[in-house]
């Protein structure tokens, strides 16, 4: 038995979870292989922020990528033993870089799009929620996204020009992660890092998930390495998620 416990957002899609922070976090663990217990869960109310992922371990309690790899490293769990000094200096500024260019357009596209909200990602989060919950937090989630974008452009921006903004920034974004990888199976070389658990995480729900409003999905989908990539990946740690389904409460193995 599993000491560590990992509660998700369910998948979707071919999906393992429909969530960006899930899917780092378990994506990660698949690379290093380590024994966890994942389930698929439906309240996040009482999680430390209202939020997936938690990862459990003992009396640890951990609810964000950054924490949960700090920790399997102190486990002796890693897969960023082989980067050298400039590799992972790379890999920390193609992080940043990630985070101010390709996370605003992700977070626009997913809950600050109309049609994308009410078509995609209410019904999807609802879904995964429990009643009453299924009611709050997709607004909740969606306001956060809002307030996000407000404090970048400003509250009384056209939502046209931001959008455009956003998206124009994420495609030079995407280029340059297609320019790095290359013909490369990873970003550093010929085994997985925490980087391209932080890629994938961001490009899979853009590949996979139906959205009505498609600009930046369809930015993904048009490079073709960067689509090789998510498929790669995929295949080769979440070949048994067929329909959104996953390993629920089962132990996840290499």
């Amino acid at each position: 038995m599993a000491s560590i416990e990992l509660d998700i957002w369910r998948g979707e899609w071919g999906l393992a979870s429909i969530d960006l922070e899930c899917l780092k976090v378990l994506t990660y663990m698949k690379f290093i292989g380590v024994p966890v217990r994942v389930r698929e869960a439906n309240n996040p109310f009482f999680t430390p922020k209202g939020r997936l992922p938690v990862m459990k371990d003992g009396r640890n309690l951990l609810t964000n990528f950054e924490e949960v790899v700090d920790h399997l490293k102190s486990l002796h769990y890693s897969t960023d033993v082989h980067l050298n000094t400039k590799q992972a200096a790379e890999a920390s500024a193609f992080t940043q870089y990630l985070r101010e260019k390709l996370y605003p357009a992700y977070q626009y596209a997913w809950w600050v799009d109309e049609k994308n909200y009410c078509d995609l990602t209410r019904p999807t989060y609802a879904k995964a929620l429990c009643i009453p919950f299924n009611f709050y937090y997709p607004s909740h989630y969606q306001n956060a996204a809002k307030e996000m974008i407000d404090a970048l452009y400003g509250e009384h921006t056209d939502l046209r020009e931001i959008e455009k903004t956003l998206y124009n920034e994420a495609e030079k974004c995407l280029k340059t992660l297609s320019d790095r990888l290359g013909e490369s199976e990873y970003f550093f070389g010929n085994r997985p890092s925490s980087f391209d658990a932080t890629v994938f995480a961001y490009l899979a729900p853009l590949v996979k998930a139906p959205f009505p409003n498609a600009t930046l999905a369809n930015h993904v989908k048009g490079i073709a390495n960067l689509s090789r990539f998510v498929a790669r990946i995929n295949q080769k740690n979440f070949r048994h998620v067929t329909d959104g389904k996953f390993f629920v409460d089962v132990i996840l193995k290499m």
